[in-house]
């Protein structure tokens, strides 16, 4: 079923196994007009810092350059929806929708930027082990010499 009406749509796919686990995803979907959906199945990504500092015109010469050093040659590119552009300060990953024309078909895409925050280092699970290990031991020294008083 096609939706005609542009807008925001969540579908939820759940998944039960053998024994019973559960799981459920949201996955969102973004209408913007009522043609069918044609993806290009890699994920074309930018960093927030390089689409904070580029204009509109300047993602699509971009993506004309990125399909280009592919063999690519399109046209007529324009952004459908910037969901990145009112969400530039939360973290997650926002996508810029584009439409262009590829051999006298147009097509659909996206870009994803990925907003992290820059400073944040995440530490290794062979840290993390050792750490928690000798927290553990110190705690139970700690209460065993209260428990002898």
């Amino acid at each position: 079923h096609q939706t005609v009406v542009p807008g925001i749509y969540v579908l939820e796919v759940s998944a039960r196994d053998s024994t019973g686990n559960t799981n459920s995803f949201l996955l969102k979907i973004h209408v913007v007009d009522n043609r069918s959906s044609h993806f290009i199945i890699d994920t074309i990504i930018l960093s927030k810092t390089t689409a904070s500092a580029m204009t509109e015109s300047e993602i699509i010469d971009w993506f004309k350059a990125q399909l280009s050093s592919t063999g690519m040659t399109v046209s007529h590119v324009r952004v459908l929806y910037n969901e990145y552009a009112n969400q530039n300060q939360q973290e997650g990953q926002y996508y810029v929708y584009l439409s262009y024309e590829f051999e006298g078909e147009t097509e659909l895409t996206r870009i994803m930027i990925d907003v992290t925050e820059g400073n944040r280092t995440q530490i290794p699970l062979y840290i993390w082990i050792p750490i928690s290990l000798l927290g553990i031991v110190l705690t139970s020294i700690l209460y065993i010499k209260l428990k002898k008083k």
